[in-house]
């Protein structure tokens, strides 16, 4: 799985570097309420759970508030609080959602957006500093995760090269040991056979005496009866 995850991240990170790609959310628009919406959108390469846990960990630990839809038991599609006050967008009080969903193919489409009250979504045109706070928001947690995604993924991969080198070590140590134990076994098979035909010629030498004598032995009976 760790080897399927390095080559996306290295397809990924390949083509950005080739076609000048970066991981800059773009305006969009999500249908919220029955209506379309002004966010921001990227696709980005970790799963939705994964992306949602992290981006849940980044609000809180870098905006101090937590956003709602992931936990234990929750993984919703929609992530929001409201009535919040985020003081790098605004002093006073919006609502706050992300909608992290599957992507085309492979990783996540994460989508970003704010309001107000009722009807009044932070849009470059209407509240320019506001959606411009709001995009460095997202483009801070971007430059954050996915780096630090991407590292874990080649630290990961690097260890289970370490370990599949090692075992293969292991292996060609028990691979010469055990050739080493078949040139043994050959030479002793080699000995035992010499000791075969050894002992065969003795078995022949001592088969020809015993002939020998039996005759001897035969002749010796025939002139005692005749005596």
């Amino acid at each position: 799985m760790k080897f399927k995850n390095l080559l996306i991240a290295t397809f990924m990170l390949g083509g950005m570097y080739m076609s000048g790609q970066t991981f800059t959310p773009i305006n969009a628009t999500i249908k919220y309420d029955k209506v379309l919406r002004p966010c921001l959108e990227v696709n980005l390469d970790p799963d939705t759970k994964t992306l949602k846990a992290a981006w849940a960990d980044y609000l809180k630990e870098n905006h101090d508030f937590k956003i709602g839809g992931i936990g234990i038991l929750s993984n919703k599609d929609l992530l929001s609080i409201e009535k919040v006050v985020i003081n790098k967008i605004s002093t006073k009080a919006l609502n706050f959602y992300t909608q992290i969903v599957e992507g085309e193919g492979v990783g996540s489409q994460m989508k970003v957006f704010a309001a107000f009250g009722y009807d009044m979504y932070i849009d470059a045109k209407e509240y320019p500093k506001e959606y411009a706070a709001l995009k460095e928001i997202f483009e801070g947690f971007i430059n954050t995760y996915i780096p630090a995604y991407y590292t874990e993924i080649i630290e990961g991969t690097q260890s289970d090269i370490k370990d599949f080198t090692k075992k293969d070590e292991n292996l060609n140590k028990g691979i010469q040991k055990a050739k080493e134990s078949i040139v043994d076994m050959q030479e002793k098979i080699k000995e035992k056979q010499q000791l075969i035909i050894t002992n065969e010629a003795e078995i022949k030498k001592f088969s020809q005496q015993l002939e020998a004598s039996k005759k001897v032995l035969e002749a010796t009976k025939k002139r005692l009866s005749s005596m």
